[in-house]
């Protein structure tokens, strides 16, 4: 398994992953979706070696390989054909179920490694349950991760959709304001050149250029002079080597505009031209023609590239015609009304609307067409003027919203000198309207669920935050309620997304009606709502929840049917039950789990008793739950052999198959903890025939090849013995993998022989006849004394491992095992003593007249790969 050449990835991610492979002793690799390599460790070269050395990269691509897009595997194990070395894999599925991401995990298991073999120093061990947990744990980690970058993206591109609604909003109001500026030059006193330094000021700063100027083309000279230049800083100024440029440098002197960016195709007299002066992009129109001097406006920008769009050349053609009737006005000394006609044609074709009004008397002296238009509505057009008269003098910039028409507009004021001498104001106005509605429908559209129409997870976020803080303030308690609907999943299935969704909207607005002016309603995630009552007394909340409870019993007209489904509720109290959002949260959602554990349409108020073990079991009941509707794999068989007492070589007779539950989201989980789960819920019945199937596989498989006679213990519990057709599961069993009956040893407790005698014998000897032997297993812990074994149709008795553990303690022990034996011996019944774990307790089992010996001793239980490994090759 090559450990070299990777490709890092993001260093974060990275670093966490590192420390991850060190606190848990485990060896990780990442791959992209091609199986790429993304991410490897760094180790000894003396350990890479050694994992290379068994694990290849052909294991690693076969493991790799295994995934399937759409499939659900996350988690999947591979072989090492190493006793001591452990290999898995995991993927990362994007929303769409694709596999994005994979990882291989290897885990050196200390338990396992031989005497004789030597590991490297500085190699990393762990242990089974150590290196399973790490594997589940880390593919967790990785799907949270990866959800939330997926998730982020997804933000990320909504936020640059906005963002490019206000940056066009922003650059029109940039727009208006440069041309505001500009304008102003018309009615300026100063001359031609200084007026045009202004204009070309505002000018550059809005197109963001190094550079603008106007250049002088003379009749009675072949050189070019520069009057007037703007730059961004000193050091950019071209005028000091651009000043007195002979005429036949200047490509772009042709009574032609010439638009060129960075990465316009240049011909070669532009080239040499731009290379000369670092010029980098620029714009050139003809300024003044026809006349003795001709002038051109040049916009370009230096050492660094620029790309001109439509609306900067736009801007330039504003720009140009300003200053031509600037130069006009100042060298042409027009009369007041032909100024006036070139101010009003450049006004009139401005994408602004433009009004000049005199403050000291309310009165609008000149507005263009844009503006006129902007208007429909009197009231609106009065209600603006007067808007304009009250802000002038207060206000550089201002939003103004007409009421009647809904639309939305920015004002930018500057004090100009009309054409008659006259100070007056000039207000420069651009519709924003759809800039505004667009910033409303981004905030509503984030705090409100799309389909529902209630309150957002988002804007439940923001809200519980802030009600926490005031109630504390306040003394006051508010409560939090969490509501899921009851069955949801079976109508979204059972009747289609459809009827489903008008559920979840019918629902969501009956919430928000009850909730009304008291509290708000939310929509968590999937059918789970939620409802914050900021301020409550219990007789408040009382009614409120009885209300829910009784709408949710009715009916709900969907599809032109009615449906029933009902709902189970959560509440917790703030600051009470705790200060922090999450703590609330968690309490509540603790809540309805233990709700709904109850059944349908119940509610439960969070209290400390509620504490970590029934948490526990009811995130098993669901993992359960899932396990043995999706992945009843996860119950996997180990088996534990059983030992010829009478034999000195410690011959193999059979083995005890025993459950044990590897789920994908908990880890390895023992018998103890899942099997009264199984039996509460009455999942043991599918487990136990799953068991039941692969043990009568595996035994057949056994016998087939080389042990004729082996034989498999499998346990049956109280709920499985009493169903109805329990006989006929045990004979299908054994007609599907084609196993010799008597190779089948059913083992049932000394608890479930006090139950119903006479129907247990019935069905015990209904299932002897098939030719299956019976065990009764834990004998001496229960309530049976020794005449029962006679009642009960036995073909064994398994001495429980107490009385092993008593050996060399009390006398007791030793003589009811020897009792029982002897017992068991006369009835023509095997003995089976269970728990020998040392050679004393073997050694004095001798002589007892026990005929087969199981134990720690001799084997822990083995994994089917394993067992076969070790027993049967």
């Amino acid at each position: 398994m090559d450990f070299s050449n990777s490709i890092e990835l993001d260093d974060d991610l990275a670093s966490l992953i590192n420390h991850f492979s060190s606190v848990n002793h485990i060896y990780i690799k990442c791959f992209d979706d091609s199986d790429k390599l993304i991410y490897s460790p760094e180790i000894p070269e003396n350990v890479k070696e050694f994992l290379d050395s068994y694990i290849d990269s052909e294991k690693e691509q076969i493991i790799l390989n295994s995934f399937i897009d759409e499939s659900p595997e996350t988690l999947i194990s591979g072989d090492t054909f190493c006793p001591y070395l452990r290999l898995k894999a995991i993927c990362i599925r994007d929303s769409a179920n694709k596999i994005d991401k994979k990882a291989t995990i290897i885990g050196v298991i200390d338990d396992n490694i031989p005497d004789e073999v030597s590991i490297p120093s500085g190699v990393l061990l762990t242990n089974e349950k150590d290196f399973d947990d790490a594997c589940i744990l880390f593919s967790e980690f990785m799907s949270n991760y990866f959800k939330q970058v997926y998730k982020n993206l997804e933000s990320e591109k909504q936020l640059n959709e906005l963002k490019n609604k206000e940056s066009k909003a922003f650059d029109s109001s940039k727009k208006s304001e440069a041309l505001a500026n500009i304008y102003r030059g018309l009615e300026s006193d100063v001359n031609f050149k200084d007026a045009a330094r202004e204009v070309l000021s505002s000018a550059g700063n809005y197109l963001e250029i190094s550079n603008a100027f106007i250049l002088e083309k003379r009749s009675d000279s072949n050189m070019v002079f520069m009057p007037v230049e703007w730059s961004s800083s000193e050091d950019s100024a071209l005028q000091p080597v651009f000043d007195h440029v002979e005429l036949r440098i200047l490509p772009f002197l042709t009574d032609r505009p010439y638009t060129i960016s960075t990465d316009s195709v240049l011909p070669e007299k532009f080239k040499t031209f731009f290379d000369r002066f670092n010029i980098t992009a620029g714009i050139f129109l003809p300024l003044i023609t026809g006349v003795d001097n001709t002038y051109y406006i040049c916009f370009v920008n230096i050492k660094t590239p620029r790309r001109f769009t439509v609306p900067d050349l736009q801007f330039a053609e504003d720009v140009r015609k300003v200053l031509k009737t600037i130069y006009s006005k100042k060298n042409n000394e027009e009369s007041l009304q032909n100024s006036y006609s070139s101010m009003e044609a450049i006004l009139e074709n401005s994408s602004c609307g433009v009004a000049v009004f005199d403050a000291n008397y309310s009165m609008v002296i000149y507005s263009n067409s844009p503006y006129d238009s902007m208007f429909y509505n009197d009231i609106d057009r009065k209600t603006m003027s007067r808007f304009l008269f009250e802000r002038v003098n207060s206000e550089k910039k201002a939003e103004f919203f007409a009421e009647n028409e809904d639309k939305y507009f920015s004002i930018s004021f500057s004090n100009i000198k009309w054409l008659d001498g006259r100070d007056v104001s000039m207000a420069t106005v651009i519709d924003i309207t759809d800039f505004k509605k667009n910033e409303k429908a981004a905030i509503e559209q984030a705090n409100t669920d799309f389909l529902t129409g209630v309150l957002s997870r988002k804007r439940f976020e923001q809200d519980i935050v802030r009600e926490i803080r005031d109630a504390v303030r306040s003394g006051d308690n508010g409560a939090l309620l969490l509501i899921d609907l009851d069955d949801f999943k079976g109508i979204n299935e059972g009747l289609g997304t459809k009827v489903g969704d008008s559920l979840l909207k019918e629902a969501g607005e009956a919430l928000r009606l009850i909730a009304g002016k008291r509290g708000y309603a939310y929509r968590i995630s999937g059918d789970e709502f939620a409802i914050i009552l900021p301020s409550i007394y219990n007789e408040v909340l009382l009614r409120l929840t009885s209300a829910i409870e009784k709408r949710f019993m009715r009916a709900w007209q969907l599809e032109d049917s009615q449906y029933y489904c009902t709902m189970c509720m959560g509440i917790s109290y703030f600051p009470k039950d705790g200060k922090e959002p999450d703590e609330i949260f968690q309490h509540a959602e603790f809540a309805l789990r233990v709700a709904k554990k109850k059944g349908k349409s119940q509610i439960e108020y969070y209290s400390p008793e509620m504490n970590e073990l029934s948490v526990r079991r009811l995130v098993i009941e669901s993992a359960m739950h899932e396990a043995v509707s999706k992945h009843i794999d996860e119950f996997v068989v180990y088996y534990q052999p059983l030992i010829d007492a009478n034999r000195v070589d410690r011959h193999l007779v059979g083995a005890e198959a025993l459950v044990r539950w590897n789920s994908s989201k908990l880890g390895f989980i023992y018998p103890d903890e899942f099997i009264p789960v199984a039996e509460y819920l009455g999942l043991i019945i599918p487990i136990g025939e799953h068991v039941l199937e692969e043990a009568t596989k595996k035994c057949r498989y056994f016998n087939d090849y080389g042990h004729p006679d082996f034989r498999i213990n499998v346990n049956f519990s109280m709920v499985q013995l009493m169903q109805k057709d329990i006989v006929g599961t045990i004979k299908k069993a054994l007609t599907v993998s084609g196993l010799n009956p008597s190779n089948l040893v059913l083992e049932i407790t000394e608890g479930i022989a006090t139950k119903d005698p006479k129907y247990l014998t019935d069905t015990l000897n209904e299932i002897r006849a098939l030719g299956v032997k019976i065990s009764l297993d834990d004998f001496g812990t229960g309530y049976s004394s020794f005449s029962r074994l006679k009642d009960l149709p036995l073909d064994e008795v398994k001495i429980d491992k107490s009385f092993v553990n008593g050996f060399g303690q009390d006398s007791f022990s030793e003589s009811f095992v020897k009792n029982i034996s002897d017992l068991a011996d006369s009835a023509n019944m095997d003995v089976i003593v269970e728990g020998v774990e040392s050679n004393e307790q073997k050694e004095r089992l001798k002589g007892m007249n026990v005929d087969i010996i199981q134990g720690y001793y001799f084997d822990k239980p083995l994994d089917e790969e394993e067992f076969e490994k070790k027993y049967l090759n």
